[in-house]
Formats: structure tokens, sequence, C-alpha cells
């Protein structure tokens, strides 16, 4: 049995399993990046879409910053609300995203891939994680694509109020641009306070309230 279907069978089994207790959301996936560059050949997450479209979870969530999840539109789209498309986009400054994170895809794939999943009728949201300088216009750019967005950063989101994230260095990186203000705790309130003038309300969340159904 190949890794694919491996993992789909064990899907299905546990899915029953959980719906027999109750309902069932499906976090998609708060460790690891479901579409990783490896996905495009080997297919497992699909594999595990096309399982819960046969047999639907109450919620599922996928979040991602690969476009690669284009893909996917139509198992999507089978899924109709209960699924929503969460891309990571933390940061509307390629250059930026280039020093923190030189293996991500580019600002403007992502971009284009919430417009492709709007245009299509999934339901989506952008995730600015982490805190990274932006500008003050990076809110316009989000509005026509999503109507959700979700703040977080490391204090919020790592599970250990920062410690963790603190351990791996990652504020030698805004030293290096001196840009040690945008690590602050507070720093998160810049962005928040931004995307909040520009989206009505009750479309952006903090933290752990942006990833529930």
């Amino acid at each position: 049995m190949d890794i694919k279907q491996g993992a789909a069978d064990l899907l299905r089994k546990e899915l029953r399993r959980a719906k027999d207790k109750g309902k069932v959301t499906i976090f998609m996936s708060s460790s690891t990046d479901p579409y990783q560059p490896v996905e495009l050949k080997e297919k497992v997450t699909r594999s595990l879409l096309e399982v819960m479209v046969e047999d639907p979870p109450d919620f599922l969530f996928v979040q991602t910053r690969s476009p690669l999840v284009r893909r996917d539109i139509g198992l999507f789209l089978l899924l109709k609300d209960r699924v929503r498309v969460s891309m990571t986009v933390e940061t509307d400054q390629d250059d930026i995203r280039k020093h923190f994170t030189p293996d991500a895809p580019p600002i403007k794939a992502r971009l284009k891939t919430l417009q492709l999943l709007a245009d299509a009728g999934v339901p989506t949201q952008a995730t600015i994680a982490p805190i990274l300088p932006s500008s003050e216009a990076f809110p316009e750019l989000l509005l026509p694509l999503v109507n959700r967005v979700c703040v977080d950063d490391y204090y919020m989101g790592d599970g250990s109020g920062g410690k963790r994230t603190s351990r791996l260095g990652m504020r030698s990186l805004y030293e290096q641009q001196g840009l040690t203000e945008w690590y602050d705790p507070s720093a998160y309130l810049v962005v928040y306070d931004r995307f909040n003038r520009v989206f009505p309300k009750g479309q952006v969340l903090l933290s752990q309230k942006g990833f529930a159904p």
C-alpha cells in the first residue's frame, strides 16, 4: 500500500469513528503546511480531501501559504460551506518576505490564488502571521479578495507566549533589518488597527478566533 492510499484509508476509518462520537472539525494543518512541494507529485492532501468529500466533516479549515491549493478548488466546492481556505499573507512587501521566509511563495502568487478561490466561490480568509513589516495599503490590497482576516503573532500563536519562537532566533532576523519594533508583543496592534479601519466590523479576528469555524 502506498503512502497516499494508506493516509486516505486511515482518515476514512478515523473520520467514521469520530463522527460516531459527535461533531467533527478538522484543521489541516496546525503544524505543517498541507501543501508542501512534494504534494504536487504525491497528492496525499488531495487524497484526504477526496475522503472528506465522500464523508464530509462538520467543518474543514485549510491553512496554507502555497498557491498549489488552487489545484483543489473543485473539491472545496463540493464541500460547500463546510470548508474555509486560509491563505497566509504575512506582508504585502516581497522584499520583506524574501528576508524572513526566502523559501516561501511570492506574495503576488498568493494574492492571485486568493483571487481564484474567491472567484470560484470557495470560502476564504487571509491570515497575517507572523507579524512582519507591511505598508498602510496592505488592508486595501486584501479587501477585494477576502471578507475575513486573522491576525496572529509569535506571542499569541506559538503556544508558549513567544518563548518557543525566541529559541529559534527569530529576533535576530528583525535586528538585521533594524525592525525590532515589529517583534514587540504590541506590534500586532499596528496591523490589527489598520485592518479594522478598512474591513467591516467583525471581519478582523485575533489568533485562535480566526481559526475557528
